[in-house]
């Protein structure tokens, strides 16, 4: 009998063992406080002239990307400017979208996205980036592979707070809530956003698809 409990006992902890680890978690998440779009000065320069001389008020935006490029001769002769921005409420940004102006030889030509006029949204913050790591390793698992989902799990995180319009994609009124955008360090995709009151995925983003 004492040599069955040794064997029991044995076999335990060698499934103990074995089940921690394949499940094995560093647990390495990290709050950004913004995320980095590597914009150079030149560039910057470029774009905050165009928004300066355009009367577009940047003070509660940040610069996502600009580009530029010139239409020598003909009807559309001109240079062609683009810039990006990510618009910041409360000194956090907007995750569902950003802004895009358009120009021809600095005159402003066109404004995509939406600009929110708004100044009372809540600044609580429920969730934490460490009850956010273990949600994004699922929803990994359950848009891609458990397979795929481990070998993450020794990965570092990266989460983001800011605020997502719920209402961003079907063309009715804005509806604002605080949210969280979890992904890898140092790589864009997959991502997942989360919102910060329940901890409900909002949207996955495996990257792009290629056809």
């Amino acid at each position: 009998m004492k040599n069955l409990f040794f064997i029991l006992l044995a076999g335990l902890m060698w499934s103990s063992c074995k089940k921690d680890h394949v499940t094995h978690d560093n647990g390495c998440i990290t709050q950004i406080a913004r995320q980095n779009f590597s914009i150079k000065t030149e560039d910057s320069v470029t774009a905050i002239t165009l928004l300066d001389q355009n009367h577009i008020a940047r003070n509660d935006v940040s610069l996502q990307y600009v580009s530029a490029y010139t239409v020598p001769d003909g009807d559309n002769a001109g240079t062609y400017q683009s810039v990006f921005v990510i618009q910041n409420i409360n000194g956090a940004p907007v995750l569902s979208g950003d802004v895009w102006y358009q120009f021809k030889n600095g005159i402003l030509q066109s404004a995509h996205g939406t600009k929110y006029n708004v100044s009372n949204l809540d600044k609580r913050i429920v969730s934490s980036p460490s009850t956010l790591r273990p949600l994004f390793l699922a929803e990994v698992e359950k848009y891609t592979s458990a397979s795929f989902a481990a070998r993450l799990k020794d990965s570092c995180l990266v989460a983001e707070f800011g605020y997502y319009d719920l209402n961003a994609t079907v063309g009715q009124a804005p509806n604002l809530v605080r949210a969280w955008r979890v992904m890898l360090k140092n790589q864009s995709f997959p991502q997942v956003v989360f919102r910060d009151d329940n901890r409900k995925e909002i949207i996955y983003d495996g990257g792009p698809v290629l056809f």
